[in-house]
């Protein structure tokens, strides 16, 4: 065994224990010359100064040889946590293609919704009946052009409502179901953790969905409004409000 005390400037070197005995020989060799033995058998012969030398020199170039070794794992530690810190810095996350489908398909579902809403026709069913040639008064143009308005509020709001309660149930029953797997993991097989898990994951893409909709809908639900309100000033059939 041999132990270098860097600080103290020596090397120790201890031996095997021989047979039946409960001491071990040993060596100390001190860096400024000097140098120890302890030896069990004292009728064998001691080494001869060459010898130890010898030995010394072997022992400071597996000093030296450890030392390189040691600076060595030390700059390629170095160089892993540079690199693994350059790489968290520049971390980005790529949606599987799986995902890209599916949330194409989800706006391509909201895109047909936003063509339908804008060639519907919000005006006409809140017009008054009239007869032959006869048209609104400003009274009636007012009313029709609010009661339009009030529908499109409702619609909106309405579709608000929708979204928002499909984000609260699927958010309950993620709830739900994370409380369920921290109360029955420890009894799961695999196949179970491995289902919970694939669970987990379609509904929080579920969620990441609902609440990009509902984003996307506030933020274009004041746009809407404020263009009907612009296409009804500018609709001939309420002819009586253009003046306003």
């Amino acid at each position: 065994k041999r132990v270098y005390y860097l600080s103290d400037g020596k090397i120790r070197v201890d031996f095997h224990y021989g047979e039946s005995n409960i001491t071990h020989s040993s060596h100390v060799f001190h860096k400024d010359g000097r140098s120890q033995m302890w030896q069990v058998d004292p009728l064998k012969d001691r080494p001869q100064p060459s010898a130890l030398l010898e030995e010394y020199q072997a022992l400071l170039l597996a000093e030296k040889d450890c030392m390189q070794a040691i600076r060595d794992s030390e700059w390629e530690m170095s160089e892993i946590t540079r690199t693994r810190t350059n790489q968290e810095q520049s971390i980005t996350l790529e949606t599987p293609y799986y995902d890209i489908v599916r949330i194409k398909a989800e706006e391509s579902e909201e895109e047909e919704e936003d063509k339908g809403e804008a060639s519907y026709d919000y005006l006409t069913p809140c017009l008054p009946n009239l007869s032959g040639m006869q048209q609104l008064t400003r009274d009636q143009a007012l009313d029709a052009r609010e009661k339009c308005l009030k529908a499109l509020k409702d619609r909106l709001i309405e579709r608000a409502n929708i979204i928002q309660a499909r984000l609260d149930e699927e958010s309950a029953s993620l709830g739900k179901r994370q409380q369920n797997y921290q109360r029955d993991r420890d009894q799961m097989t695999q196949e179970e953790e491995e289902e919970y898990e694939k669970a987990v994951e379609e509904s929080m893409f579920r969620i990441h969905i609902l609440e990009k909709r509902l984003k996307r809908h506030e933020e274009q639900a004041l746009h809407k409004y404020y263009e009907l309100d612009h296409r009804l000033r500018s609709d001939t059939r309420l002819a009586a409000l253009l003046n306003l």
